[in-house]
């Protein structure tokens, strides 16, 4: 069973798209500080595939909840490498714009 984590906070870097691994997988990383309580962390999480060209859509300053996995590789000596792998955001505090029928003065049922 795999436990959802997320990460609400705001967006201050995103890198460009790169091509990683024997597949040339494409990886983009941002950077996100969140608040906790009276301090600030910077986080990088990454994103691979199609969703590394999605994060691009991402700018500094935007309010985002960020949903991720943790992954965990023992690399060479018995050191370990954490990383957080995005799958899913939603910009916090913005609502799309209703859409426009008209203007309401010609907005009559006949």
């Amino acid at each position: 069973m795999s436990k959802e984590y997320s990460i609400t906070g705001t967006v201050k870097n995103v890198q460009d798209v790169q091509l990683v691994g024997a597949n040339q997988t494409p990886k983009n990383t941002a950077i996100f500080t969140v608040k906790d309580g009276e301090y600030e962390n910077e986080i990088a999480i990454d994103f691979f595939k199609e969703r590394a060209e999605k994060a691009t859509d991402l700018n500094p300053g935007d309010q985002v909840e960020v949903f991720f996995n943790i992954r965990s590789n023992e690399g060479t000596n018995d050191r370990w490498f954490t990383n957080l792998t995005g799958w899913k955001w939603n910009k916090v505090g913005s609502t799309p714009p209703a859409p426009k029928y008209g203007n309401e003065a010609d907005d009559l049922p006949y």
